[in-house]
């Protein structure tokens, strides 16, 4: 019942929003939407470096129809390493889970410590080599699409943070499942991801691009312990 309250929650954006939604992503420039596709870029990596905000994260028929313009086949983003692909590893990060259906997941372990709230607020938390991936490829874009002008108006929106387009995924499905709405209230849910390698002490270990792209990001225990904090 809960998951079909979700694809519900998730589908139901009306159809005028819908289009306009869908109008955005087919706005987008194309040949700049399949090189970050053919880098392995995802969907909602995509959104957030062309500035586009709002429900366009939260909205499968978008997401699909921008993942279907890729020619690639990889497993993790380059750039969020999966995090707005909701894509995590196991506790022994030998096996990659990826769960759709995440804003369910939290929606279900709040009911089950059965908090008492009318508003709750987000917070996420990530490692500082995300926004290091995204400085390198704004620099990239700026050398190889700099001249073109859908670039030059893109300078004045700027770049969507993960941590952004994160909340952007999550909260209005969360909404609709929690039955309330996101505001700064004193319910706090926090999600916190980090860097495999930084719980060995080498945070500041420096590292080349490629080896970059191959680290993996995860929310540390999810599924058995989740690194999901609640705050009254």
């Amino acid at each position: 019942m809960e998951e079909q309250k979700q694809e519900e929650s998730l589908k139901n954006l009306g159809e005028e929003e819908e289009e306009s939604v869908s109008e955005s992503v087919r706005d987008l420039p194309s040949d700049a939407v399949k090189e970050l596709l053919s880098e392995g870029v995802c969907a909602r990596c995509v959104f957030r470096l062309f500035g586009l905000q709002g429900r366009v994260y939260a909205s499968p028929p978008s997401i699909s129809f921008l993942s279907s313009l890729s020619t690639t086949t990889h497993q993790l983003c380059t750039l969020c390493f999966g995090i707005l692909q909701f894509t995590y590893y196991s506790d022994d990060a030998q096996t990659l889970l990826r769960n759709q259906n995440l804003p369910l997941l939290i929606a279900d372990t709040v009911k089950r410590h059965a908090y008492q709230f009318h508003t709750f607020s987000l917070e996420v938390s990530i490692p500082p080599i995300i926004l290091n991936n995204d400085n390198s490829l704004r620099s990239y874009m700026k050398t190889k699409f700099g001249s073109q002008s859908w670039f030059q108006e893109n300078l004045h929106t700027g770049c969507i943070s993960t941590k952004d387009a994160l909340k952007f995924s999550l909260i209005h499905p969360l909404e609709n499942l929690l039955e309330c709405k996101s505001s700064m209230g004193n319910f706090r849910i926090r999600l916190t991801y980090t860097h495999t390698k930084a719980s060995k002490g080498d945070q500041n270990r420096s590292d080349s691009a490629e080896t970059c792209k191959r680290r993996k990001i995860g929310m540390l225990k999810f599924i058995i312990d989740p690194v999901l904090l609640f705050w009254m």
